[in-house]
């Protein structure tokens, strides 16, 4: 825990190792936990490991090349309200594309309610979506409300 109060982590190489043992901390079988669907792989093998139930949030999709577009704050509300068991709010961003998700509003909507915020944000250290974010990327991975 850092000295603002903020929990973080560090990954290491293979970092499925990392993400299997840290979502089994936070999450047990049954466990609801609303996954943007455009997730890492690895993340998805790690929420298999843990028994969690997946519930999905679309990317929005850009409309000529059908690529990801990232996920919004306002549909991970609207799944967080169809979903009030919601033990976790998982996404990687950025994406593979290099698009990068609200994580700010996403953390905003997600610890209003009490949930927790995990980001892979692997990808974002030669991402150009994320050069100019005031934050560095491990200050966001995990985040608790």
């Amino acid at each position: 825990m850092g000295i603002d109060g903020a929990v973080r982590a560090l990954g290491v190489p293979a970092s499925w190792h990392f993400y299997i043992i840290s979502l089994a901390a936070m999450l047990g079988p049954g466990d609801e936990v609303i996954v943007a669907r455009d997730l890492h792989t690895s993340l998805l093998t790690a929420l298999i490991h843990t028994g969690a139930r997946p519930i999905y949030v679309a990317p929005r999709l850009h409309p000529s090349f059908d690529i990801s577009l990232g996920v919004s704050a306002d549909d991970v509300a609207a799944v967080l309200a169809a979903y009030p068991a919601a033990r976790l709010v998982v996404l990687t961003s950025p994406s593979y594309w290099g698009v990068a998700s609200d994580v700010a509003g996403i953390a905003t909507v997600a610890h209003a309610r009490g949930v927790p915020l995990y980001v892979d944000e692997a990808w974002g250290r030669i991402s150009p979506s994320t050069r100019s974010c005031r934050v560095p990327p491990w200050q966001a991975v995990p985040t608790w409300p």
